[in-house]
């Protein structure tokens, strides 16, 4: 953009003084302005693999955060039925598992949406961009699979209830 154009008129202007001829000095803003711009087809060419990388590691990693917290709910579950037998039930509770999975979430996303803009060399708008929307699809696929998840393994250990009830 503008940053070019500002640079190979400098260039152009730094010739005219020092009396370099026209072809000289046209000549050397050609190879300037077309390395330039092979760096920066390069540059977006990694930005665009790099999100294609990014994206769907931040999906996953909220997918598989989703359905260990539904397999340690049921597992939490389980364990209150033989508390009184078997004092070794985790200590952590549910509530500070699922608040580290939301930081861990975050912090991949910000991860992520970092290296992305730092690729791409574009401006913090478009950081913010990839940081919303990776934070929302992570949020979004993290509680769409701990509930589908955890609704799936309730209908499958539906009998658990009745005999905990029976306790």
């Amino acid at each position: 953009g503008s940053r070019l154009a500002s640079d190979a008129s400098e260039v152009l202007v730094e010739g005219i003084r020092l009396g370099v001829p026209s072809s000289g000095v046209g000549g050397v803003i050609y190879l300037y302005l077309n390395d330039k711009l092979s760096l920066r087809r390069k540059r977006s060419q990694v930005a665009g693999y790099l999100k294609g990388v990014a994206y769907p590691s931040v999906a996953t990693s909220a997918a598989i955060m989703g359905v260990v917290g539904s397999l340690y709910s049921l597992l939490l579950d389980a364990m209150t039925m033989v508390r009184n037998f078997l004092p070794l039930s985790p200590d952590l509770p549910l509530e500070l598992m699922w608040r580290a999975m939301a930081v861990s979430l975050v912090a991949i996303s910000l991860t992520c949406a970092l290296l992305v803009y730092l690729i791409e060399g574009s401006s913090r708008a478009h950081l913010l961009l990839h940081l919303g929307l990776m934070l929302l699809t992570s949020m979004v696929l993290f509680y769409a699979t701990a509930t589908g998840t955890k609704a799936l393994l309730e209908s499958m250990t539906s009998h658990l209830s009745r005999i905990r009830s029976m306790w």
